[in-house]
């Protein structure tokens, strides 16, 4: 054989790699292993019972009772006006977060930062000034809407209005950020080009990013709608009334039967809202959104409302409608709460 010739075998013989990978990913699975057995050590899990024998009767009533709500006409009468309190709270405090959330989103917003502050030199200088905006919204992101509550009891007493600013607070952070969220991730198409025929980025926002990012808009509002339903009620715990002031009070009575008339009012409230939000996002997505032929430059601004009406679909009645329905239900929300500072 020639010197320097291989063998076919020679040549295709190499040696196999270490599996990093592999053990990566065991060391990681350990390590989580025992922060898992170390955090079940702390809870004193082992040292005593986890079921109290005695509490299982307490549980059988408890399931037992939910074929039996209480249906007498003054407890009925009493979830009702329960009910409309919790509600009110929640639309109150979930309209305030709205207003909040949008106006936070447009701070928070990195494509609104961009266009703010365009430069050719430096396209990260904006860049600074977003992450502080997002960073000092993660503040009141991080509290719980219960702390905030003991926060406005003891500025404001026990008045609606801390309810309603212990929703509209942190909801309004979370708002502010999933906004945001859509605002960038819609299509820049139509934005960019308004904003590069001169339109200021408030206009470009309105034509060029809205009209796609709304109905993940509407559809998030009326999920926090769900959420501000559960959180008042944790609220009315505290001395805010409604579901939650009953249940607790029900709860400390052991009257099963009549917890669980408040719980199908609770269940009843979040279906109705999932329902509406649900039609509302299909009826939503019917709706034509605008796209890169539609861009329009700055001149033909002011033309677009009579486009609209005269060669656009006429928007969904059903949406039309919600839209009327939810400013109504605002409006008998802060007469019937009335939210005054104590």
């Amino acid at each position: 054989m020639a010197r320097g010739l291989l063998t076919p075998a020679a040549a295709t013989t190499t040696v196999p790699a270490r599996p990093r990978q592999l053990n990566s990913r065991t060391a990681w699975t350990a390590a989580l292993l025992l922060l898992l057995i170390w955090s079940l050590a702390q809870l004193g899990i082992g040292d005593r019972r986890l079921v109290n024998p005695g509490g299982i009767t307490q549980v059988a009533q408890f399931v037992a009772a939910a074929f039996q709500p209480d249906l007498s006409a003054q407890f009925l009468r009493l979830t009702f006006e329960a009910t409309l309190v919790t509600v009110g709270y929640a639309v109150l405090g979930t309209f305030l977060s709205l207003i909040l959330g949008f106006a936070g989103s447009l701070l928070v917003s990195e494509t609104m930062w961009k266009a703010w502050m365009p430069t050719r030199r430096r396209p990260t200088l904006y860049r600074a000034p977003w992450a502080m905006s997002r960073g000092l919204l993660a503040i009141p992101r991080g509290i719980h809407e219960v702390i905030w509550g003991l926060f406005f009891v003891i500025i404001l007493g026990l008045d609606p209005l801390a309810a309603i600013l212990a929703i509209a607070i942190p909801f309004g952070a979370i708002v502010a950020k999933v906004f945001a969220e859509a605002i960038d991730d819609a299509p820049h198409e139509p934005f960019d080009a308004l904003i590069t025929s001169g339109a200021s980025p408030f206009k470009a926002l309105l034509y060029g990013l809205l009209p796609q990012a709304l109905p993940d808009m509407i559809s998030y509002a009326f999920y926090r709608l769900e959420c501000s339903i559960r959180a008042s009620v944790v609220l009315g715990m505290i001395g805010a009334g409604g579901l939650g002031y009953e249940i607790l009070l029900s709860f400390q009575t052991l009257n099963y039967n009549e917890m669980w008339t408040l719980f199908y009012a609770l269940f009843a409230l979040c279906a109705l809202t999932d329902l509406w939000s649900s039609v509302l996002r299909q009826r939503m997505g019917r709706m034509v959104t605008c796209t890169t032929s539609d861009a329009t430059p700055i001149e033909g601004l002011a033309e677009l409302p009579r486009r609209g009406q005269a060669g656009a679909p006429q928007g969904d009645r059903f949406i039309s409608g919600s839209l009327i329905a939810a400013g109504a239900l605002t409006v008998l929300s802060f007469w019937y709460i009335d939210p005054t500072i104590s």
